[in-house]
């Protein structure tokens, strides 16, 4: 039987049960006792540490494909830094409020929608420091 085939037994299982007031109590004790177990062995430790590794698996893949010459590596001219803790993604066009507003999200969740669409143009790797540096020269230019 396929996953989708077993979550729509699933579906007709529960409306069933959902119909007979004692069995579903007996039901809902029972995933209780279930989460509750899970809890007490660590499942939900284990699900977080997961879940980090995971994401910490899409930022190396992302700021690598935005990378220098599609490697772990701030773009600017340069610079060696390729801790994945200073890393950031940038704009290249400074048109990060643009994105914002047509409903791209920062995080994690941005990670995966520019890897769900397959890695559009727009995006370079820096460093935080060159991020500030780009940032800082932006505003110089815009003052004058």
């Amino acid at each position: 039987m396929t996953n989708k085939a077993q979550r729509a037994a699933s579906k007709r299982w529960l409306i069933k049960i959902r119909k007979s007031p004692k069995r579903y109590a007996v039901y809902l004790a029972a995933r209780r006792k279930a989460a509750k177990r899970w809890r007490r062995n660590g499942g939900l430790k284990m699900q977080r540490k997961s879940q980090n590794a995971s994401n910490l698996r899409l930022k190396i893949r992302v700021l690598s494909y935005y990378g220098k010459n599609g490697t772990l590596k701030c773009c600017w001219r340069n610079c060696q830094t390729i801790d994945i803790d200073l890393l950031t993604l940038d704009h290249i066009n400074d048109n990060g409020h643009i994105h914002r507003k047509e409903g791209y999200e920062a995080g994690v969740n941005g990670l995966r929608q520019l890897k769900q669409q397959n890695f559009p143009e727009g995006f370079q790797t820096l460093c935080a420091n060159h991020q500030l540096k780009k940032e800082l020269i932006r505003r110089r230019k815009n003052r004058k």
